[in-house]
């Protein structure tokens, strides 16, 4: 599993300037994540093929580091994505020898706004909501190819305090 503060506070990325793109963000971020994260869960070739084809900056090592799962023999790699419209969201990829896992991450989204637009973009169910340590950490679960994932969003208890982190998983598999 992803730890919950997963790049939140590695990188300070600059504040998003045109409202119509603030409008649109959590559209985009929630699109990115389906088609970058919990879309290619089992199949990162095609993340890596993105991540030159549009050329995204590739984290450092103590990026990655900052959120790395708790397995030691995790293989991670991660990227900076820009995207046309201004919009920034860090992505990480870990595999190890019980599945895979990826997080987006952005810290100008309304996390509000990002759970609507997951909620039309994908089937979730089985839906958990814990408040800890400052922050919230809601879960569901969805299938992908027809194996279960598991779906997190991480974000402040502040409701009004912009960003979060949205991260998914293969389970049940050993």
């Amino acid at each position: 599993m992803l730890r919950s503060a997963l790049f939140c506070s590695a990188i300070v990325l600059s504040p998003v300037t045109a409202f119509a793109q603030v409008q649109g963000l959590e559209k985009e971020m929630t699109a990115f994540f389906v088609a970058y994260c919990a879309g290619a869960l089992d199949n990162f070739i095609s993340v890596r093929g993105a991540a030159k084809i549009f050329d995204w900056m590739p984290l450092s090592a103590d990026q990655l580091n900052a959120g790395a799962p708790l397995d030691p023999s995790a293989e991670l790699e991660g990227w900076l994505a820009i995207k046309k419209t201004g919009s920034k969201f860090l992505l990480a990829l870990s595999t190890t020898k019980h599945g895979t896992g990826c997080s987006v991450a952005n810290l100008e989204s309304k996390p509000n706004l990002v759970i609507e637009e997951l909620n039309r973009q994908a089937k979730l169910s089985d839906h958990t909501d814990e408040k800890t340590l400052g922050q919230r950490e809601q879960s569901w679960v969805t299938e992908l190819h027809g194996n279960p994932i598991l779906i997190r969003f991480i974000t402040s208890l502040n409701e009004n305090e912009l960003g979060g982190s949205l991260q998914a998983a293969t389970i049940g598999r050993n």
